[in-house]
């Protein structure tokens, strides 16, 4: 894995954000996009969304997001958690609150990431896969309400026929109708565990910061990243939730 830290004072709040890497292959597509769908739905210790939400505004209005998009022929999945800095929060001496809020944000992303809701024989709850697919597929059909975009698209599915770059990056309606709770739950462990990650930290953060997301995350047979992956064009995309 990769760690990326840009330390600032500047800004009045702080950024973790979580890129994980796949090839495109269509087959594969749309179950990477539903992973982030069924994750925002709950985790092991917060099981419905309304719990999660109560976390973040306890944590000072911290922000989820999460986005699917795609860079040449590889896909990218990227979960972001947005919080005040921790000299704002408390209110106490800053020198026994500096990490303090860093650690319980990164906790929840950990949390969310790496504990989901598996009450169903170990795998993702039925329920919210079909309600998430249905989401997805509307999703997917969506793109012809934007004529340019998707005027756009078809030239690239044409030009780039046969090559990964022509696959849309959250897949088909035919691939994602065909999604359950095994086969999302088996797109979820490949990311968790075999996809490469880079994660950027931006704000007032240290070395003993990043270590303890590498302590966390790195796995050693977990890939390296591929050459495709540029933090300007990942950090400054549009969160699509």
């Amino acid at each position: 894995m990769d760690i990326r830290h840009i330390s600032t004072s500047k800004f009045k709040t702080s950024t973790i954000s979580f890129i994980f890497e796949d090839l495109l292959i269509r087959q594969h597509a749309p179950g990477n996009a539903l992973v982030p769908m069924v994750l925002r739905r709950g985790s092991a210790r917060f099981p419905v969304q309304v719990d999660i939400s109560r976390e973040l505004e306890r944590l000072y209005g911290t922000t989820f997001g999460f986005e699917i998009f795609k860079r040449g022929n590889r896909q990218f999945i990227h979960f972001n958690m947005e919080y005040l800095a921790d000299r704002f929060a408390g209110g106490q001496d800053p020198k026994d609150q500096k990490g303090q809020l860093f650690r319980e944000v990164n906790g929840l992303m950990t949390e969310m990431l790496k504990n989901p809701l598996l009450p169903e024989n170990g795998l993702f709850r039925r329920d919210y896969v079909e309600q998430e697919r249905e989401n997805l597929v509307k999703l997917i059909e969506s793109r012809l309400n934007d004529k340019k975009q998707y005027a756009m698209d078809r030239c690239l599915e044409e030009m780039c026929k046969g090559e990964p770059h022509a696959i849309d990056e959250l897949g088909t309606v035919e691939d994602a109708s065909r999604l359950d709770p095994a086969a999302a739950f088996g797109r979820y462990l490949h990311m968790r565990d075999g996809m490469p990650l880079t994660v950027y930290l931006t704000g007032e953060m240290d070395d003993s910061m990043k270590q303890e997301i590498k302590a966390e995350w790195e796995e050693p047979n977990r890939p390296e990243h591929g050459p495709l992956l540029h933090a300007p064009a990942a950090l400054s995309a549009k969160v699509r939730e």
